[in-house]
């Protein structure tokens, strides 16, 4: 309870449903009291109608490249690509054969270094049903390379080598985005339910309220009921978009996880 003085001594008292305030009109000064709890819905209503007033969730990734041959021969196919090698990319042999001497099949190309691409070893290798993709590119100089280094010299490597490389053959590729959306992961209700959890919740004490608590189960098992799954870390930067702390999100975030796995458990009993 809150205590609001009057300069004649008297005490109001509020509480978390309502506020009093004083308004001075001619005829002196007016009690006004106003219900914050339906306020703050029809609120909360408002930006979760209004696409505009929470960012969708979105996290970067490592991309994805298959490449599907369709009775197209991988040797030709790696021939051809070898062949527009020049400068920036060269086949990587030595490779090849270290890996050939472990038994597997794999063709690596390396691209050299300029100020926007880092210098890296990329890898292809046999996938299933005549695919073969990308499983990793490996930096020659650094410890790790970053999301964007990482899609900057996959995609470079699909436009200088691959699509020049495919032309006129019945080779079709695929390559994944490099964004990914919580509502495009989960779908438009789920997104949904969080967004209302995060409109309405007290942002300080995260899903401890009892009202906030039934939002975010009803999230939690919808997510399990569909059989979605949503990286911890888009969960997280979702969050952060609609106004939650990181240290909160992160939080949050483990909650969601624990709550997965105990539903999943359950399920298999």
């Amino acid at each position: 309870m809150k205590c609001i003085r009057r300069k004649s001594g008297v005490c109001l008292r509020t509480n978390s449903l309502a506020k009093l305030y004083l308004k001075s009109t001619r005829h002196g000064a007016v009690l006004v009291t106003r219900n914050w709890k339906r306020e703050s819905t029809r609120e909360a209503e408002r930006k979760i109608n209004n696409p505009v007033f929470y960012k969708e969730g979105v996290v970067k990734i490592y991309q994805d490249l298959f490449i599907n041959l369709h009775g197209y021969q991988v040797e030709t196919l790696i021939e051809t690509i070898t062949s527009r090698c020049g400068e920036q990319w060269v086949r990587a042999y030595e490779r090849e054969n270290d890996v050939k001497a472990l038994g597997e099949n794999f063709y690596f190309f390396e691209r050299s270094e300029n100020e926007n691409i880092k210098n890296a070893a990329l890898a292809l290798c046999y996938k299933s049903n005549d695919i073969w993709y990308v499983p990793n590119i490996i930096p020659l100089q650094l410890d790790h390379l970053s999301q964007d280094e990482y899609n900057r010299i996959l995609n470079n490597f699909v436009e200088e080598l691959l699509f020049p490389a495919i032309k006129d053959t019945p080779v079709s590729i695929k390559i994944i985005k490099d964004e990914i959306y919580l509502r495009e992961v989960a779908g438009n209700e789920i997104h949904n339910l969080l967004t209302r959890f995060s409109a309405v919740a007290n942002k300080s004490t995260g899903s401890s309220y009892p009202s906030d608590q039934k939002r975010w189960f009803a999230f939690i098992c919808a997510v399990n009921n569909a059989g979605k799954e949503i990286r911890p870390d888009l969960l997280v930067h979702t969050l952060m978009e609609q106004g939650w702390a990181e240290d909160s999100s992160n939080d949050l975030a483990e909650e969601f996880e624990f709550a997965q796995e105990l539903l999943n458990f359950y399920k298999e009993k």
